[in-house]
C-alpha cells in the first residue's frame, strides 16, 4: 500500500492541474487517522488557507471535515471554474458562518450556547468534482482525503435561521428552472455534523470566520463541461455564480481535452 506522503503528492499534482486524475485504487486501504493525516499534508504542500469547510457523519455517528481552499471559495455572484476532468456535482446547502472559534470544550454545551458562537446561517453552492478516476474505488475513506470531493464553494446571502427543513429550494441554470423542491438537511440539523466532527478533533478548521457548509439539502445536479450562470434560492436566501468550462491554463489550474492519470 502506498504511504501517506505519496498519496498526498498525487493530490498536490492534481489541486494544481485541474485535468489530472489520481488512481483511487491507492487509497481504498486508507483509516480515517491516515486520510486525515493525507488532508494536513497537501493543505500544507499547498499553502493555501482555508476560509470554508465542509462536514459530514459516517454511517457509525462519528463526524469529518474537509477544508475547502481559498482559490475555490467565492462571494455570491463570483465567478467558479469547472474542473477540467469533466462531470460536476452541484448541491445547494445552508452553512454557518462562524463568530468565533469552536474549541472541545463546547461539546457539553446546549444548542443555543453554540448559536452564540456564530454569526450567520448562509445558503451556498458546493461545486462537487473529485480528483480521482472513480472515488467509488477509493474505500470507505479515500474520500476524505481528498478534502470529500469539493471543487468549489459559493457563499449567498443570510437565509437568518437554523431552521431549514421544508423550506422551499429552486435552482436555475442559464435562467432555465431545472430543480424546484423542499429542503431537508442529510444531518438532522445544521449543528449536528459540526459537533460529531469538532468531537472527532477537526477543531482546526473551525475558526472565526469560516464558513462551514454542512450537505446537499435535495438531490445533487449533474452539470458538464460548460459555460453560463446557476442561481439558486433557499427560502428568502440568494445565491448565484457564473461557472466557466474550459479554459486556458492558468497559475493555479489548467485544462486538458483528455485527463491523463497519474500512476
Amino acid at each position: 500500500m502506498s504511504l501517506p506522503p505519496e498519496l498526498a503528492a498525487m493530490l498536490v499534482k492534481a489541486h494544481g492541474d485541474d485535468a489530472m486524475l489520481v488512481p483511487a485504487e491507492r487509497f481504498a486501504g486508507l483509516t480515517q487517522a491516515e486520510a486525515l493525516d493525507i488532508q494536513k499534508r497537501v493543505a500544507a504542500d499547498i499553502g493555501s488557507r482555508s476560509p470554508a469547510a465542509k462536514v459530514g457523519l459516517a454511517a457509525d455517528g462519528s463526524g469529518f471535515s474537509a477544508p475547502i481552499f481559498a482559490p475555490l471559495v467565492v462571494e455570491n455572484a463570483g465567478t467558479l471554474h469547472l474542473p477540467a476532468r469533466g462531470i460536476v456535482g452541484i448541491e445547494v446547502e445552508a452553512a454557518v458562518r462562524l463568530g468565533r472559534d469552536l474549541s472541545v470544550d463546547m461539546l457539553d454545551q446546549s444548542d443555543a450556547a453554540w448559536r452564540h458562537a456564530i454569526d450567520d446561517v448562509v445558503v451556498t453552492i458546493e461545486l462537487i468534482g473529485s480528483r480521482f478516476d472513480d472515488r467509488r474505488a477509493a474505500g470507505p475513506w479515500g474520500n476524505l482525503a481528498d478534502n470529500l470531493s469539493t471543487a468549489g464553494l459559493v457563499i449567498g446571502s443570510s437565509l437568518g435561521q437554523f431552521e431549514v427543513d421544508g423550506l422551499p429550494i429552486s435552482v436555475k441554470i442559464d435562467d432555465q428552472l431545472v430543480r424546484e423542491d423542499r429542503a431537508r438537511l442529510p444531518f438532522g440539523s445544521i449543528l449536528a455534523p459540526i459537533r460529531a466532527a469538532l468531537a472527532s478533533g477537526s477543531g482546526d478548521l473551525f475558526r472565526a470566520g469560516t464558513v462551514v457548509t454542512t450537505g446537499s439539502l435535495c438531490q445533487p445536479l449533474i452539470v458538464l463541461q460548460h459555460d453560463g450562470s446557476i442561481r439558486a434560492r433557499l427560502g428568502n436566501a440568494l445565491v448565484s455564480a457564473e461557472l466557466l468550462g474550459e479554459r486556458e491554463p492558468n497559475d493555479q489550474m489548467s485544462a486538458f481535452r483528455k485527463p491523463p492519470v497519474l500512476t
